[in-house]
């Protein structure tokens, strides 16, 4: 599609890095949305249901049609969609809301951990504390090199002023508590996670 495409726009009078992006990012779409040749030839390779790949393709695939056809001004995601999507070939702007990061690599039933013995529940709980020190690294560095790789094609990185931060961080907060307290085993749940980032926050 590529080599028919773009001699022609060329000849039309579109710029080369305009042709050059609309191919790269119609590219993207194609595959993702089905029926999609290149997802039916993966299901085979990889043993995966195709229906499988379909359902999580075709969410991403109209979300970025959309943006082309501004359909949709914007939406909201992780920071790693959008670079894997890549984006930034449709809309470059990309505003990081304020907030904090909260990653479970594990949840252990605490009556097993007892279950344990005295012993072999420490060796575990210092084996747990090394692995997440190292994965929490990891996940830091990860969102730096996430967003250099946006930054890199092109994309910006919007970021709110120290006042619409706290404003934002207030709203949010109390929306979150209205919600969660609704629920008498959320409430119990949230009230637990306030105590321990209250108790670690530095």
């Amino acid at each position: 599609m590529g080599k028919v495409m773009y001699p022609a726009m060329r000849r039309a009078g579109y710029p080369e890095t305009f042709s050059a992006g609309l191919i790269t990012a119609v590219g993207a779409i194609d595959i993702i949305i089905p029926p999609s040749i290149p997802m039916i030839v993966y299901g085979a390779a990889a043993s995966e249901l195709v229906p499988r790949l379909y359902a999580a393709g075709i969410l991403p695939g109209l979300l970025i049609a959309a943006m082309q056809n501004r359909t949709i001004d914007g939406m909201t995601g992780g920071f790693s969609i959008f670079t894997t999507f890549k984006y930034f070939d449709v809309a470059k702007g990309l505003t990081q809301l304020p907030g904090s990061f909260l990653v479970a690599t594990a949840l252990v039933n605490r009556k097993w951990m007892q279950s344990l013995g005295p012993d072999l529940e420490a060796m575990v709980r210092d084996e747990s504390r090394r692995a997440e020190a190292l994965f929490s690294t990891f996940g830091v560095e990860d969102v730096r090199r996430i967003a250099a790789t946006w930054k890199k094609n092109g994309g910006e990185i919007i970021s709110f002023s120290p006042a619409d931060h706290q404003g934002f961080l207030k709203e949010v907060t109390a929306s979150a508590a209205a919600i969660l307290n609704a629920n008498p085993q959320f409430r119990e749940d949230y009230q637990a996670l306030q105590a321990a980032a209250k108790k670690n926050r530095r």
